[in-house]
């Protein structure tokens, strides 16, 4: 009896044992998921946002066309809800955007508008990198294990309304995700991307007889694991677009 008995409180102790690390396991991970971001207040995030007008950081117009606050022919203000806004009438600058992509073709006067919480990051997205770190969702850790965040412009117009001179855009632009681990790690990793959508409001005069706009977004490109369980592994390739503001083609 006693031969049989050892096995099976051998058998008992070891389920315990796991159960006890699944158990701690799943504690440091809610621990982890919950914790809170400090949050910046609107007067810090303006002064923030205008600290990069006045030390004449380069603005980015896409990935590869940037031009440096003060040149000719362009306006780079911050409005008093912390929002960016890029007037450019430089030809040169207009001509690479021509030949960059044939929707600028014919463009008089380009106008950006980013959102105040976007402009940091949207400034400096040369420099973003995924966090490395694994980041955990109940029974689920998730980790970047490689990817690019590009400035893109939607091909989706927003619509315009125009009284006189006076064009005004209004919208709620949605974030896009390509499927649903990336929902999952997006969230899971804490990378302050709304799930939800994002209010573009702008209005200004415009005297052109054509203007057209475009959300202007984040496009997250990356492979990301998902282990659950201690047991499930999988690796998708996974794409998120995310609206930070507006762009405008002026003809």
């Amino acid at each position: 009896m006693e031969k049989v008995a050892r096995p099976k409180k051998a058998l008992f102790l070891s389920a315990l044992f796991i159960l006890s690390v699944v158990i701690a396991l799943f504690v440091v991970w809610k621990v982890q998921a919950e914790e809170i971001t400090p949050r910046v207040s609107e007067a810090e995030l303006i002064a923030s946002n205008k600290s990069w007008i006045a030390t004449k950081t380069a603005i980015p117009l896409t990935d590869d066309i940037s031009f440096l606050p003060a040149e000719k022919d362009t306006e780079v203000h911050i409005l008093a809800n912390g929002n960016l806004v890029v007037d450019v009438t430089n030809h040169e600058i207009l001509n690479q955007l021509s030949e960059e992509d044939s929707k600028y073709e014919g463009i008089k006067e380009y106008r950006l508008v980013i959102a105040a919480s976007n402009v940091a990051e949207y400034i400096n997205n040369s420099k973003f990198k995924y966090p490395m770190d694994y980041a955990y969702d109940g029974f689920s850790n998730y980790q970047i294990e490689s990817g690019t965040r590009e400035i893109q412009t939607s091909n989706e117009t927003i619509n315009l309304t125009r009284k006189k001179n006076q064009v005004t855009a209004k919208s709620l632009v949605p974030v896009e995700f390509s499927n649903e681990l990336a929902t999952k790690s997006i969230k899971a990793l804490q990378m302050n991307i709304t799930t939800e959508s994002l209010a573009l409001d702008d209005s200004f005069e415009a005297k052109a007889k054509t203007v057209t706009a475009y959300p202007k977004t984040f496009f997250y490109d990356f492979n990301v694991t998902r282990n659950s369980w201690l047991i499930f592994s999988e690796t998708k390739q996974v794409n998120v677009s995310v609206p930070i503001g507006i762009e405008y083609i002026i003809k």
